[in-house]
């Protein structure tokens, strides 16, 4: 059976490193923080080149600035 997370599966001095639990540790609470930290965790094990890789981050950090102009907006 495929392993349909193994790119999200790695290792850290021979343990094994959840990007969940990294995410925990280092208190990442916003959720495109979140998701973009996955995306950089993966790289480019799930066949993306790293030209998709960066233009998928760059899209996930225009999302971010546009959805803090937005909350400033409404905070007025």
């Amino acid at each position: 059976m495929e392993d349909k997370g193994a790119h999200y599966r790695n290792t850290y001095l021979g343990q094994p490193f959840d990007v969940y639990r990294a995410i925990k540790i280092f208190g990442i609470t916003d959720p495109i923080a979140q998701h973009m930290f996955k995306k950089i965790a993966r790289g480019t094990k799930k066949g993306h080149s790293e030209e998709d890789l960066i233009s998928e981050l760059q899209c996930c950090l225009d999302r971010w600035k546009e959805m803090n102009k937005e909350d400033k907006k409404q905070c007025k």
